[in-house]
């Protein structure tokens, strides 16, 4: 488990319209409840206010999915939000990102960890596109990292595995683990949204 500190950023509320929309909405009963509540409190004593706690990230217990060889995907630049993985034969694996930077007029932050099965190895990781401040990088523990910050250029990296070997893709955007916007190829299916984060990946054939 890899944790983040978690930051909201103006990209993120676009996530959660309902959350809002409930909180307005419990705003504005409040704001009722003042208005015809009778006589106005007394006022209390004036502090000043704590730090604003955030929870930990958390993650879940990964389950397995298929990736299927040799599948590209495609997905405009600034259009929209996702971590698209790709699986070539032999053990080449191609992970980027894209964000909804125009629309949104904000950058979204990402961060994906690979991470081979046991007794698994990752070598030559590369960058794609990066610009000043962004990493790919091969850790100390033997994963692959990718941090970008991406509006409306493709951000990614590549690198190479064991050819058939279980992949195991942790992933956080704008600082909290988020599977839904995890894309792949498997089972002759395209897929939007994990089912955990982390999710294994294993490939269809080596």
């Amino acid at each position: 488990m890899r944790a983040r500190t978690s930051s909201l950023t103006l990209r993120s509320c676009g996530l959660w319209p309902t959350v809002f929309t409930l909180a307005l909405a419990g705003c504005a009963v409040g704001l009722a409840g003042c208005i015809w509540g009778g006589s106005e409190p007394e006022p209390g004593p004036i502090t000043e206010p704590g730090p604003i706690t955030v929870p930990a990230p958390t993650l879940d217990t990964p389950l397995q999915v298929a990736i299927t060889p040799d599948k590209t995907l495609q997905s405009g630049a600034g259009d929209g939000v996702g971590i698209f993985v790709e699986y070539a034969a032999g053990g080449h694996w191609h992970v980027w990102t894209t964000c909804d930077t125009n629309q949104s007029k904000v950058a979204c932050d990402f961060e994906a960890f690979a991470i081979p099965e046991k007794g698994a190895k990752i070598s030559n990781v590369k960058p794609e596109t990066l610009e000043s401040g962004d990493v790919a990088e091969e850790l100390k523990d033997g994963s692959a990292h990718l941090s970008a910050s991406t509006s409306t250029e493709l951000d990614g990296m590549t690198f190479d595995a064991t050819p058939g070997a279980v992949v195991e893709l942790e992933v956080y955007f704008d600082g909290m683990p988020d599977s839904r916007v995890v894309f792949w190829y498997g089972n002759d299916t395209l897929h939007t949204g994990a089912p955990t984060d982390p999710v294994d990946f294993l490939p269809d054939t080596p």
